[in-house]
């Protein structure tokens, strides 16, 4: 089966209940400036198959070797994500929240946290978990962590490696501060809401 390890691509993989689009936006809008070489895969539907073919059509197009992908993975069932992780084989996991969407589904909050943790049991050796502090559901997965591999919390309000806050929104963008243990800066993202 094709991966985007076979382009040598370091992928970034974002799970959570809500805001999985608005955060690959985020970051695509980041590192885009620094790495030109970014895409971005967005799926409506936790689809494996057509995940791949995602993947295979973006790296038979433009990308290079060496490429940087920020890819959303939804879930909707136990497994979900393990499938779409073997394919894009994450080096970083973006853990956002766990909320009571797929409810229905999962019967209670603690088995939609178990599916999502499955991005992290999926991380490739020495990848980096980048997990919400704010939500409990989602700060226990560092214990998930296996040998070589880094954890950085964020919180908006919580002592954590990277806080933020939402400083305006001007319609067209949102202007925030972003702290880190030894820097500050003021980002401006072209995002509604």
């Amino acid at each position: 089966s094709y991966t985007v390890v076979q382009k040598k691509a370091k992928t970034i993989a974002v799970t959570g209940s809500s805001g999985k689009t608005t955060t690959v936006e985020a970051i695509y809008t980041m590192l885009k400036h620094i790495e030109p070489n970014t895409g971005k895969v967005y799926t409506q539907r936790p689809n494996p198959l057509s995940m791949s073919i995602g993947i295979m059509n973006l790296y038979c197009g433009s990308l290079l070797e060496n490429a940087l992908l920020i890819v959303e993975m939804p879930t909707d069932h136990h497994g979900c994500i393990t499938s779409l992780a073997e394919v894009v084989q994450p080096d970083i996991a973006v853990v956002l929240n766990v909320r009571d969407a797929h409810i229905n589904v999962f019967g209670w909050i603690q088995a939609i946290a178990h599916a999502k943790s499955e991005l992290v049991k999926a991380l490739k050796p020495g990848g980096e978990m980048v997990l919400n502090k704010d939500d409990e559901n989602v700060a226990w997965m560092k214990s998930l962590a296996k040998d070589a591999q880094r954890t950085v919390y964020f919180s908006t309000s919580l002592r954590a490696d990277v806080r933020g806050k939402i400083v305006e929104h001007t319609g067209t963008a949102i202007n925030c501060i972003i702290q880190t243990a030894t820097d500050t800066q003021n980002l401006s993202f072209p995002l509604i809401g």
